[in-house]
């Protein structure tokens, strides 16, 4: 696929490479297609855990700002409600591992990673207010992350967040040397991996469906989920295909 390369690099665990380096992997719609396409993919459905890297020195530098405003991304769907929806559906849990920038955009997809960890070196920001335009569906995140008065602070001035303070408003879960970056990223993979596939892709799935619950329908269908588990006697069985979305509705 066009500027997105996906392996399974060991049992349970993939690895998703954004390679536009000479872009400091900036992504334009042909990248996000393609991401997308991958998160939705049945190689990926089956493992426990995914590790996101981008190719080179920098993770992600946002939108590509170059194709804004031409007859191709004019006329192309716009697809970031989408893209987020895929890292929240997506059935392993996604590890980003951040080095030097995450901006705007590539922001968004690290704050949409289910567990981030940064290099020391790692920024994040949301410039779009400094070129005139907008953080949309990237917003979302963040708020969800950090909090509305952080997020709304960090939308509105646009500045860089260090790695340190990163890990201090809960934008990343760990800081580590950049020499230590993928390493380390690959033991938490190994680690969620090595647990059984069913118990990993329904906690995930039931943690983000239960902050839309309130308190007590949310404990109320974590009871359904725990027992929907147990009754799965084969520990591969897919997800997707028991009654989970049935869950918080009955």
């Amino acid at each position: 696929m066009p500027n997105i390369r996906f392996d399974v690099v060991e049992s349970g665990v993939g690895l998703i490479t954004i390679s536009r380096p000479e872009k400091r992997n900036a992504l334009n719609d042909e990248t996000v297609l393609s991401l997308i396409e991958v998160l939705e993919s049945d190689d990926v459905a089956d493992l426990g855990a995914v590790v996101l890297v981008g190719q080179g020195t920098t993770f992600c530098a946002g939108v590509d700002l170059s194709e804004i405003g031409t007859a191709k991304s004019r006329s192309a769907k716009p697809q970031g409600s989408r893209l987020f929806a895929a890292f929240r559906e997506c059935g392993p849990v996604i590890i980003g591992a951040v080095q030097r920038h995450a901006l705007g955009l590539g922001c968004g997809v690290a704050m949409a990673c289910d567990l981030v960890v940064a290099a020391d070196d790692a920024q994040f920001g949301y410039p779009a207010v400094a070129h005139g335009l907008v953080n949309g569906v990237t917003l979302v995140g963040l708020k969800e992350v950090v909090g509305a008065r952080k997020a709304m602070e960090l939308l509105v001035t646009g500045r860089r967040v260090l790695a340190d303070e990163a890990l201090a408003i809960g934008m990343v879960n760990e800081v580590v040397p950049g020499t230590e970056l993928r390493t380390r990223a690959m033991e938490i993979a190994r680690t969620v991996a090595g647990h059984r596939t069913l118990a990993v892709q329904t906690t995930k799935q039931f943690f983000y469906e239960a902050s839309d619950l309130s308190y007590a329908a949310a404990t109320r269908a974590g009871e359904r989920v725990v027992q929907l588990v147990r009754k799965a006697n084969d520990p591969e069985l897919r997800v997707a295909t028991a009654p989970y979305g049935q869950v918080s509705a009955q």
